[in-house]
């Protein structure tokens, strides 16, 4: 459902990589990671058309490297506040739609 798991689902202690991949029409997130432990990477990436490109929940916390966000309905990246102390999301190079 919308306000729950996404498209692809990130668990605690998952070592999940994304690389080269295109999700798109998600009802919710396209990749929803929750968990302390759950540190899914993703490297060059489309996510476009979802409900959110990617979610975050208790401290989850993706590494996204030169992906691509467009035409998500709610954010591109909706990240819960990290309670952990570790810092903020890891998100470089990345393409945010245009201008």
């Amino acid at each position: 459902g919308r306000f729950g798991n996404g498209t692809i689902y990130a668990l605690s202690g998952s070592s999940l990589v994304l690389n080269t991949c295109r999700v798109s029409n998600s009802a919710s997130a396209a990749l929803f990671s929750n968990g302390t432990d759950s540190r899914p990477r993703v490297y060059y990436c489309e996510f476009f058309d979802n409900y959110d490109g990617i979610r975050t929940a208790s401290n989850g916390r993706p590494a996204i490297t030169r992906s691509c966000f467009e035409n998500n309905s709610h954010l591109s990246i909706d990240a819960q506040e990290y309670t952990d102390g570790l810092g903020d999301l890891d998100a470089q190079e990345g393409w945010w739609g245009s201008p």
